[in-house]
């Protein structure tokens, strides 16, 4: 399903930069891609500490509940390369050293 909404969804598909990120989004779709890079550092290879897919729950209740879920899978949050993430979400890094935070707030340009 999701494959065949992306399919028709070039079109409608958005892009923000903004202070070293590339936000793709959907303005319908309650999630977006972000690339983030820390000015004036150079782009290594990944993974980095600062190789993230952020996830916005704009929901108190639903973030809990996610960060529940992942750290029931054996995740363990660990301290974000950047200061914002622990001050605003939560960080969790896979066994390949790729990071997914969980931020709980709503996502807007």
């Amino acid at each position: 399903m999701l494959f065949r909404e992306l399919e028709g969804a070039v079109a409608g598909v958005g892009a923000s930069i903004r202070r070293g990120r590339l936000g793709l989004y959907r303005p319908a779709w309650p999630c977006h891609l972000e690339f983030t890079h820390q000015l004036g550092h150079t782009v290594g290879r990944g993974p980095t500490p600062d190789n993230l897919l952020v996830f916005y729950l704009p929901d108190a209740d639903e973030w809990q509940a996610a960060v529940r879920r992942i750290e029931a899978a054996g995740f363990a949050a660990v301290p974000a390369y950047n200061p914002y993430w622990d001050e605003h979400g939560r960080t969790f890094e896979g066994p390949d050293g790729y990071r997914v935070v969980l931020r709980q707030a709503a996502w807007s340009l």
